[in-house]
């Protein structure tokens, strides 16, 4: 899981990634969701991006605006060589 500013990404494993607004801690409310290919193993964000760890493809960049997500790649697949 990642917060940034009034929201938690959350990898929610076969789930993919729920975005939630957690700007009233006793009313969180989910405002969006990613569906990734596998499971989403692991979140991280920075800026407008969020990068999820998915076990089908390696890495999914996704941009996300006030809770509306866009994919931009899916998957990005990283490889040691």
């Amino acid at each position: 899981m990642a917060v940034a500013g009034s929201y938690a990404y959350v990898a929610d494993s076969s789930s993919g990634l729920r975005i939630i607004d957690v700007s009233n801690p006793a009313a969180p409310n989910e405002v969006d969701f990613y569906d990734t290919l596998g499971s989403a193993n692991g979140v991280a964000v920075l800026g407008s991006y969020a990068y999820v760890a998915d076990s089908y493809g390696g890495l999914d960049l996704i941009w996300t605006m006030l809770g509306e997500v866009h994919q931009l790649y899916l998957p990005i697949a990283l490889r040691n060589n």
